[in-house]
């Protein structure tokens, strides 16, 4: 008589489980592609923001980061003290404060996608552009329920 199968882990069948499982290690491997620039892949987030809405208000672009404002500020602090992020009065309210991209933000945003694209190649490399496609489509349908 063969002794029987071990149960099933109660996390083996859970989607957030391995959902939060993989993006960790997702994340843990990006940062550290990122880690000679002394950025991370929230900064990315800010940078692609910033350009997606050129001369943006805060609330504008942390909209589009997908994070609250009150987070976006220190970020847009160290993004502008690095000389990648402009900010600018309002020409209408002047306590209104806009956000561009200076050219050394253009440039790094250029490289920070080019490595996080790689990072993506390497990462889902197990999936083909379909897969890939219909992973991205369930996720996005996941985060607007």
């Amino acid at each position: 008589m063969r002794p029987s199968a071990p149960p099933p882990s109660r996390l083996s069948g859970l989607i957030g489980f391995h959902l939060r499982r993989v993006s960790a290690q997702s994340l843990v491997e990006l940062e550290s592609a990122l880690m000679d620039l002394d950025l991370r892949t929230i900064h990315f987030a800010v940078l692609a923001a910033i350009e997606s809405s050129p001369g943006g208000k805060q609330r504008e672009i942390a909209a589009e980061a997908k994070m609250r404002p009150a987070n976006l500020v220190p970020l847009l602090d160290q993004l502008e003290k690095r000389g990648l992020v402009r900010r600018s009065e309002d020409g209408s309210d002047r306590r209104l404060v806009r956000f561009s991209l200076t050219a050394a933000g253009q440039d790094m945003l250029v490289e920070l996608d080019r490595r996080v694209r790689l990072h993506e190649e390497r990462f889902f490399a197990a999936f083909d552009e379909k897969e890939r496609e219909a992973l991205i489509a369930m996720m996005r349908r996941i985060g607007q329920s």
